[in-house]
């Protein structure tokens, strides 16, 4: 019984790790969408056109 619950605890302890790790990769990946997003685009040079229905 004593071994059983050793082993659930190592299993848990290492699905708890992977969980994490995805966790901390998607939050990492979303970050850098909002840093890309977040940045100002400069106007090309010589383009002026802005339509309203755009």
């Amino acid at each position: 019984m004593v071994k059983m619950v050793g082993l659930w605890n190592q299993a848990l302890t290492k699905y708890a790790t992977f969980a994490t790790a995805g966790e901390t990769a998607v939050a990492a990946i979303l970050d850098g969408v909002a840093t890309v997003r977040s940045k100002e685009i400069p106007q090309l040079p010589g383009t002026g056109y802005d339509h309203t229905g755009a």
